[in-house]
């Protein structure tokens, strides 16, 4: 992207930032609420998906093109992304349990090997991109590309429990593999210090803490009280909650324990006030150029 595109492309925020300034310092002339968590006292914007999941967003969820748009245009923190294992033990980005949901091959990301996968056109009727071409993509490139980047981006990963039974004869199984494999590659790429790994299955949080104890884990639980009591007796890094789910209160009941708090479900404008407003350590949203001119 031109240094044209990029200075229209943040100039048309400009009246957002002040908005952001306007909401951290006017709420109360006398008392004005003072930013504090676990992330050195600043909300870490993470793009769902890559660059977000809306109507106007061109990229497809997922991809590469999407994950750099987030990082390296709009100047997001890092990206939540969705990770599952091909049939030869690859990382593939993709959420879906089915493949023909968006993209033109069907099965599971388990059924096929990461060359097979690789050829997965995402049908663009989902996206708007009718004229560009979007194929899968691996969590080793991701990896790959930012491992001398400056910041250091965020990636956050959620593991998908999505696995064939004809290539795993029990969820264990699958649990083992995808663990190992995972570890594997953060420890090549030196990628610990900036990798959350979440997970709505326990046993799958308890296999990788049991591997790599050190590993940032992050539960993903519908209900505050569930998540902070796992979240707490594993020792874990953290919880994810949707943002409307969750107090302040309860956020530095979290903050208490040591934990951090991933909110979600921040898409719109309304959304991203409301999820500042409870202090969070990260917010993963589908507006991230107006989170990012509330949170910083």
């Amino acid at each position: 992207m031109t240094n044209t595109i990029r200075v229209g492309f943040f100039a048309k925020y400009l009246l957002l930032s002040l908005s952001g300034l306007i909401f951290f310092t006017g709420c109360n002339k006398d008392d004005p609420p003072r930013l504090t968590n676990l992330n050195n006292n600043v909300i870490g914007v993470l793009g769902h998906r890559g660059a977000g999941v809306a109507f106007y967003i061109t990229y497809p969820i997922n991809t590469l093109a999407s994950i750099k748009v987030a990082i390296e245009e709009m100047g997001a923190d890092g990206v939540e992304i969705d990770a599952q294992l091909s049939k030869d033990n690859q990382l593939m980005l993709y959420h879906d349990e089915e493949l023909e949901t968006i993209t033109s091959c069907s099965g599971m990301i388990n059924s096929h090997i990461k060359d097979e996968l690789s050829h997965c056109l995402i049908s663009s009727a989902f996206f708007n991109a009718p004229f560009t071409d979007y194929h899968l993509a691996t969590l080793e490139e991701v990896f790959e590309r930012y491992t001398n980047h400056s910041p250091s981006p965020v990636c956050y990963i959620d593991a998908k429990p999505n696995y064939d039974t004809a290539n795993f004869q029990s969820y264990y199984a699958y649990n083992l593999v995808f663990s190992q494999t995972m570890i594997a590659l953060i420890s090549k790429y030196s990628a610990q210090e900036n990798t959350l790994l979440s997970s709505t299955d326990v046993d799958m949080l308890q296999q990788l803490k049991l591997l790599s104890p050190t590993l940032k884990l992050i539960v993903d639980i519908p209900d505050f009280n569930t998540a902070f009591q796992q979240a707490s007796s594993l020792g874990l890094f953290g919880m994810t909650i949707n943002y409307a789910n969750i107090s302040r209160e309860q956020i530095e009941q979290a903050h208490a324990q040591n934990l951090r708090v991933i909110l979600w479900g921040v898409d719109t404008k309304d959304a991203c006030r409301d999820a500042a407003r409870l202090f969070p350590d990260y917010v993963e949203t589908d507006n991230v150029l107006y989170m990012i001119s509330l949170s910083k």
